[in-house]
């Protein structure tokens, strides 16, 4: 079966066990075939979505299972079409698309995605909750975590608050409880392999065993962060025991607080062929989605009480030091890390041989200022576009002010005719501050697990705004 269906060995011998010899036959099947192309509706019914498609040449129909969903005929056209660009829509599958009916998030409510990126659940969840509500989309990566905010703003979503934090250590955001919080976790994703074949090769037999350590810390970890008569969500994209029941089974056992719900009570009779002995359980050769298995808990005697926070949609915040003209201040940091030791062994040398080493101070000094002129250049670049973007913070022009006047001075001391060195190490100590900042910062963040990606540099100032 293995040769004559393309798939592992291993793979064919563990679904085989697991579901039985028909119907891994059938599941194996399935992987063969093209996925289906699914989009979710964002700001309107998928009526009135399918409507907008069609005047743009684009065909869709509704999607049997998820009530916001549209299959279309090719996804590059749908993309190519204007209502992609508005942010009428996004690309997310079906079964995916049923993890907020799960969670059921309500308008006003407040809730968490531990696993964020790339974002196609966090904003389904931020239309869920609507502009009353608020969604902390977290996820450890940074890079990925952009993805997320591209799709927020392309779907003019303000209720989102994004945070670079690792969900396998204890999560800690001002000490806050959620309504709702979705651990969708990092898995072999061998549920997807109709969109991705290639993942069939690449894992290994070890490595549901080896995700289900990580899986199960990143769950205790959601679970601390659910407030009182709250819901969580575990979902993964795979189909194996040991990341799936084996995962949820053990985290009940160890969490008197919680309790499993059964899913067909909120996905409601017509979708009761999506569970399985009470969980969601989605099956390409059953349902035509992609492998999805997500079991719904209750936190039901939790007595710690809920913090206090103000909810509302918090503005986007994109400080100048986090963004991608940090490399500038890392090679700044080099080059003054070398250039300065350089400048104190010439006057060293001065002093003992009588010999003054006007050269090589000058230009190990100007060859610092060259890439200090390239930090401070990052610095307006990022303040303009912050300014021309509405994402200004709080500090941003004052920071701006202040990186052009130590520009106009710093060119001022060049083409002076004489040029006191104290001078030049007044002005040029602004930047080996930021430099060591920047480079401190992250390190000092893990320390601590200051979690905002972006943080507000002036909360006070924010208090008043609000």
């Amino acid at each position: 079966m293995a040769v004559r269906l393309s798939h592992p060995g291993w793979l064919v011998d563990k679904w085989t066990g697991e579901f039985g010899e028909e119907e891994a036959e059938s599941l194996l099947k399935s992987m063969l075939e093209e996925p289906p192309a699914v989009i979710r509706a964002h700001g309107a019914s998928r009526d009135e979505l399918a409507k907008i498609l069609s005047t743009e040449g684009v065909a869709a129909e509704p999607t049997k299972w998820s009530r916001d969903g549209l299959r279309v005929e090719s996804l590059e056209k749908a993309i190519a079409a204007k209502a992609f660009a508005d942010g009428r829509f996004t690309i997310q599958g079906e079964a995916s698309q049923l993890v907020a009916d799960l969670l059921d998030a309500r308008p006003g409510q407040r809730a968490l995605d531990v696993c964020a990126a790339p974002g196609g659940k966090a904003t389904h969840l931020a239309a869920r909750v609507g502009p009353g509500g608020q969604v902390v989309a977290l996820d450890r990566n940074e890079r990925r975590l952009r993805l997320v905010q591209r799709n927020a703003e392309r779907l003019h979503l303000e209720n989102m608050r994004l945070v670079a934090a690792d969900a396998e250590k204890p999560i800690e955001i001002n000490g806050e409880r959620f309504d709702r919080v979705l651990a969708d976790v990092p898995c072999t994703g061998l549920g997807q392999l109709r969109r991705h074949p290639e993942a069939k090769w690449l894992v290994e037999p070890s490595d549901p065993a080896r995700l289900a350590i990580a899986q199960s810390a990143i769950l205790r970890n959601a679970a601390a962060c659910v407030r009182p008569g709250g819901r969580l969500v575990y979902s993964t994209c795979t189909l194996t025991n040991e990341e799936n029941f084996a995962v949820i089974e053990k985290f009940l056992s160890g969490a008197p607080d919680f309790s499993r719900l059964d899913a067909a009570e909120i996905l409601g009779p017509e979708r009761a062929a999506l569970t399985r002995d009470g969980y969601m359980l989605c099956l390409p050769h059953y349902h035509g989605t992609e492998g999805f298995f997500s079991p719904r808990c209750s936190n039901a005697n939790r007595s710690e009480p809920m913090a206090q926070t103000r909810i509302g949609p918090p503005p986007y915040r994109i400080p100048l030091l986090r963004t991608g003209f940090r490399p500038f201040f890392f090679l700044a940091a080099v080059f003054a890390a070398v250039s300065v030791p350089l400048w104190l062994l010439a006057y060293r040398g001065a002093f003992r041989v009588g010999v003054y080493f006007d050269p090589v101070v000058w230009h190990s000094h100007e060859m610092v200022f060259g890439y200090t002129g390239a930090v401070i250049t990052g610095f307006l670049l990022t303040a303009v576009r912050n300014w021309t973007s509405g994402r200004e913070t709080a500090r941003g022009p004052l920071l701006a002010a202040l990186a052009l006047l130590w520009l106009a001075a710093r060119l001022a001391v060049i083409f002076a005719a004489y040029v006191p060195k104290m001078l030049i190490a007044v002005l040029d100590a602004p930047f080996f501050f930021v430099a060591a900042v920047v480079i401190a910062r992250p390190i000092v963040a893990a320390k601590t697990n200051r979690t905002q990606v972006f943080p507000s540099y002036c909360s006070s100032w924010d208090a008043r705004r609000s």
